[in-house]
């Protein structure tokens, strides 16, 4: 089993403001064989980039935009694919009862929760965020963070500190925490500390090119239950080669196992 732990799905419409050349920049990736026009998503032409990878599952994860329905796509295309599992968003600055729309998005089938304190300017430890927290918590659905650089230029990188996402993992030790990126830039070895030393805690590997993870993280082995693969798709190269860049990492075939798949299906599973 693979499980791409986040990709971006949607027609181009959806995308904030600069993503589109982001995307462009990975001309093999698939990604104008699946978006029709501005404003269409075929979700066969996706399956088959999906069979074509290897890929059984992934995890839709909303991008920070503040239209509703661009933040609901995920939940819209889960409706129609059961290989996607829909994150989504919540800003409690910007909800009159953000606990009680969370709760609505689970009961629509919500699979986790996804904080962007980079692009939403909010840090990890707010304490508005903490009754989300709960609620993920009660659900058994992971909650995750961006955590290191992004290209944007509203980006604020100071929001991405996972020193505070450390804050969040002790005050809720059974809420799955996955710090998407990994720490990209400045605080790899942060996170790398904090999976490795907090059980609730995962480093998921989206947006690093499969080359640069073994410099990065030469231990990676030695937390591998703990780490999950993603793509960042469409802002990546074709899924097949990103597949194929983590099986050459020259991890033991049960550490590949729980790195492809494995980690991210027990945490889709635990959800109630």
């Amino acid at each position: 089993m693979i499980v791409d732990f986040h990709q971006h799905l949607g027609p181009r419409n959806i995308f904030p403001s600069g993503a589109g050349e982001l995307v462009r920049s990975f001309p093999d990736n698939g990604y104008d064989d699946v978006a029709v026009g501005d404003d269409e998503f075929d979700l066969d032409a996706f399956h088959r980039l999906l069979d074509k990878a290897g890929i059984d599952t992934v995890v839709s994860i909303p991008s920070p935009n503040t239209d509703r329905a661009a933040l609901d796509i995920g939940l819209e295309l889960a409706s129609r694919s059961e290989r996607i599992q829909p994150f989504v968003t919540v800003d409690p600055r910007s909800e009159y009862r953000p606990a009680d729309r969370f709760r609505r998005l689970l009961a629509d089938g919500a699979a986790g929760l996804k904080i962007h304190p980079v692009q939403n300017h909010i840090l990890p430890n707010d304490p508005a965020l903490y009754p989300l927290y709960t609620l993920a918590a009660e659900h058994g659905v992971p909650v995750m963070f961006h955590t290191g650089s992004s290209v944007f230029p509203n980006a604020k990188h100071r929001f991405a500190d996972p020193m505070l996402i450390d804050e969040v993992a002790a005050d809720f030790p059974d809420l799955a925490i996955v710090c998407a990126h990994a720490g990209r830039g400045f605080w790899e070895s942060q996170v790398f500390f904090l999976a490795r030393l907090r059980p609730n805690v995962y480093l998921e590997l989206s947006g690093f090119p499969p080359r640069r993870i073994r410099s990065s993280f030469p231990d990676l082995a030695t937390i591998a239950e703990k780490v999950i693969f993603g793509s960042d798709w469409p802002s990546s190269p074709s899924l097949d080669r990103v597949v194929e860049g983590f099986r050459s990492l020259g991890l033991a075939p049960h550490e590949q196992e729980s790195v492809l798949g494995g980690n991210a299906g027990r945490l889709l599973s635990a959800r109630r």
